[in-house]
């Protein structure tokens, strides 16, 4: 119990989760989305929608395209997040955000989204 709140931490492959439907009320991606394929990100996005119950929160923190340009993880525009996030959350907060600039990467731009599971996902 945390502040009279009962906690379950787990951590899980999102695409390859066993948690049952509605289980959790909040799945939390920090930097794994901007690695996923893109033709899995809405395999992805749809398996933490079932795992969430109805309201339940998704947060995301993942590279921007406007980060420093090299060697790693896939850069995400907007698009690359929204067209996935928004059939099954609505969106809550999402925004690019700075993070501390470094020598080998002076511009570490990265999006925060939060979300909330929409009732019934959206279509077309």
């Amino acid at each position: 119990d945390l502040f009279g709140v009962r906690v379950t931490l787990v951590e899980a492959d999102i695409l390859a989760t066993t948690l049952p439907d509605g289980e959790a009320d909040a799945v939390h991606d920090s930097f794994i989305y901007h690695n996923i394929r893109p033709e899995a990100r809405q395999a992805y996005v749809r398996e933490a929608a079932r795992v969430l119950r109805p309201g339940g929160r998704f947060v995301l923190v993942g590279f921007s395209d406007r980060m420093t340009p090299g060697s790693g993880p896939l850069r995400l525009t907007s698009d690359d997040v929204l067209d996935a996030v928004t059939p099954y959350f609505e969106v809550e907060e999402f925004r690019r955000f700075r993070n501390l600039p470094t020598r080998a990467r002076p511009d570490q731009w990265h999006w925060f989204g939060h979300f909330r599971k929409r009732t019934v996902p959206r279509t077309g």
